[in-house]
């Protein structure tokens, strides 16, 4: 808390404060919330457990640099690029997602395996990519005891909120809405 109210005193910074209750089972909640907080085109998850090793990542972002594929349906407010992690390939962390999916979702997601769920999501409509950019998540190393606390909570369920048919349905929904805006912006284009 001292950390956030001494950014906030330098810089045009918003926090969220948040009784830690049932940890990481309320990640989805905490990143809704700070979703809806945020101003910025870009919305940017991250841990307090990992560093950028991308020089002038921020540039990449800006200029939307996407190495995966191209964005079919040219909509620029419909995109989700995911960072590569070092030391774990395949993985979906660090999503940065266009703040006006958020919008028209209603939510960032439904499971506290947010980064995942938003990639399924934007996957669906063929607008989530890796970018260029690599992160050092630091819990990579099996033997952090964050890293184990993760696993511990991930076997008491966790992944159910991100696969059973109940949240299959619900990121399918999701997909449709951003589906169904894509529609209607390409109506208006013409």
């Amino acid at each position: 808390l001292a950390v956030a109210t001494e950014l906030s005193a330098a810089m045009p910074v918003q926090f969220l404060v948040s009784p830690r209750r049932r940890g990481y089972h309320e990640m989805a909640g905490w990143i809704n919330q700070l979703a809806a907080l945020a101003t910025g085109d870009w919305l940017l998850v991250w841990n307090d457990d990992a560093r950028m090793t991308t020089a002038a990542w921020d540039q990449i972002i800006s200029a939307v640099v996407v190495i995966d594929r191209p964005n079919w349906h040219g909509i620029d407010e419909i995109c989700l690029m995911c960072c590569t992690t070092r030391d774990r390939p395949g993985c979906r962390e660090f999503p940065i997602l266009r703040r006006e999916v958020v919008g028209i979702l209603g939510h960032y997601a439904l499971s506290v395996h947010a980064d995942n769920w938003i990639w399924t999501v934007m996957n669906h409509v063929d607008s989530a990519f890796l970018c260029p950019i690599e992160v050092d998540h630091l819990s990579a190393d099996m033997t952090d005891q964050v890293r184990q606390d993760t696993e511990a909570v991930v076997k008491t369920g966790t992944i159910e909120t991100l696969t059973s048919p109940a949240a299959r349905r619900q990121q399918l929904t999701d997909a449709v809405k951003v589906l169904d805006y894509i529609g209607h912006k390409k109506v208006l284009a013409g």
